[in-house]
């Protein structure tokens, strides 16, 4: 084994990177020990998650010298929803190694951080993430039900007004049926400001000025701003709404789409009547400055001074005092929440460093790190074994030699990679420990080519494991082991 590779191998067990996979996803098998590395010198640590591009996220949300970061423990692929994040439990289904042995499954973990921060050496914990994924980890109902805060008791029928927060034996619109997966003072919970610039702006945007000036009006406008989303990287809200940066540049931009709506209700109230023009220049006027306001506080991740909160303070008294009257809707829960980043921030003087926005925003690279681990390794796998037919033991030689044809056959043809059924004999074991990471393996397999080394390393170990994607089926995958000489 040459000494890159041994390296490698090496910083990976000292630094808790190793990884491995489960049905339809890969996890970090020592994350206790990555978190304790990469998150020592952040002043905070945020537990979260995000579903978007057809993956979902969990992981935890630090800072360093100032500049937020989000690192995955575990993606998979599918949403957010209850099902899904529970199957996470299962017994043995994401077995983990080193510090993290002790942990049956990743919200162990993830509770593990919330409770002791000083795992991490932070002070302070938390949980991010938009409302739906805060609710589904709590145990509550969606954001329609009759106590939809996961942080207070607030009726939605009172949205404008504060109440007491949350206990521990409080059962407001708890879900009868999804036990919570974590549990969190509510004072901890980063109250969704990325989500709520969003939600709100895109509310005024897409629904009041609709309204002020016509569909065409404003879909030109929004044209000015939208950009051209390349696949995977980002959610359906893209799509159908302008997302974080597309805001910035239509409230501050050098050619202020605001501006330019602004021109617009001017001209089109001015057809008819002058005391028109003057209620909807004002309207317009008074939107314009919400959503500036909106967007320099809620997103800023600087230190919150007294005068920052005051100020802040004034303006969500503003917004919930005049929004009937200035926008002719009824409150919404995302204007609620604007009670609760005015207490997180006099609390904890940050707000917008530990939002959901890292997480929100991750590459798609990251969306697609699961399926190319499995599918280069599977390839890696079936291309050996019509090489080196022979290496197999009799008991399961013909049948993965000929499945391994016909997967080899399937990729010229452009066919999606095939699911193997399970085999299963004495001499082979099955496990989903050190699985290696895609540079790790590649470095570690056997020579592909029989004219330049016809015999594989004897430095180089391996045995045959199968990776269980379901509980019907199985996908063959190569993991560096000893093998006692099966060979």
């Amino acid at each position: 084994m040459c000494a890159l590779t041994q390296c490698k191998q090496q910083l990976a067990e000292t630094h808790g990177t190793h990884t491995g996979t489960f049905a339809n996803g890969a996890y970090l098998t020592d994350p206790i020990r990555f978190v304790s590395l990469v998150c020592g010198q952040s002043p905070f640590i945020a537990v979260g998650g995000d579903a978007g591009g057809g993956h979902t996220k969990l992981g935890v949300t630090y800072s360093t010298k100032g500049v937020q970061y989000f690192a995955a423990l575990l993606v998979y692929e599918g949403s957010d929803s209850y099902d899904q994040l529970n199957a996470l439990t299962s017994p043995g289904y994401t077995p983990f190694t080193g510090d993290s042995t002790a942990f049956p499954h990743i919200f162990t973990v993830l509770q593990h951080i919330i409770d002791r921060p000083t795992v991490t050496r932070t002070a302070r914990s938390f949980l991010n993430g938009d409302w739906p994924f805060i609710n589904t980890l709590l145990g509550l109902k969606n954001a329609s039900a009759i106590h939809p805060c996961p942080i207070c008791i607030i009726s939605s029928s009172s949205l404008m007004r504060t109440a007491r927060y949350r206990t521990p034996t409080d059962r407001h619109s708890n879900h009868p049926d999804q036990p919570a997966l974590l549990r969190i003072p509510p004072e901890q919970i980063v109250p969704t400001p990325l989500h709520l610039f969003l939600g709100i702006s895109n509310r005024i945007i897409f629904d009041v000025f609709t309204e002020l000036l016509g569909e065409s009006c404003v879909l030109d406008s929004v044209s000015r701003v939208k950009t051209t989303h390349s696949a995977g990287c980002g959610g359906v809200s893209d799509v159908h709404q302008l997302n974080g940066p597309e805001l910035a540049r239509w409230i501050k931009g050098q050619d202020s789409s605001a501006s330019v709506l602004s021109s617009a209700v001017v001209a089109a109230a001015a057809a008819s009547s002058t005391a028109i023009a003057a209620a909807t220049t004002a309207t317009a006027s008074i939107l314009t400055r919400w959503l500036k306001q909106l967007h320099d506080s809620l997103l800023h991740t600087r230190e919150w001074t007294r005068e920052d909160i005051d100020a802040w303070r004034c303006v969500v008294n503003d917004i919930h005092q005049h929004w009937r009257q200035e926008t002719s809707s009824h409150a919404f829960p995302k204007l609620h929440m604007l009670h609760h980043t005015i207490d997180f921030a006099e609390r904890h003087r940050f707000l917008g460093r530990a939002s959901e926005a890292q997480s929100h925003s991750t590459p798609s690279s990251i969306n697609s790190f699961t399926s190319n681990i499995v599918t280069s390794q599977a390839t890696q796998v079936s291309d050996y074994a019509v090489r080196y037919p022979t290496r197999y033991c009799a008991q399961c030689r013909t049948t993965w030699h000929e499945q391994a044809k016909e997967q080899k056959r399937n990729r010229k043809n452009h066919v999606p990679l095939r699911l193997v059924p399970p085999t299963r004999c004495d001499s082979h074991s099955f496990s989903t420990q050190d699985y290696p990471t895609k540079s790790t393996l590649a470095l570690a397999l056997w020579p592909r080519s029989r004219e330049s080394n016809p015999r594989p390393r004897r430095s180089a170990t391996h045995i045959l494991t199968a990776v269980p994607l379901t509980s019907q089926w199985r996908q063959v995958a190569l993991f560096p082991e000893s093998i006692n000489g099966w060979m």
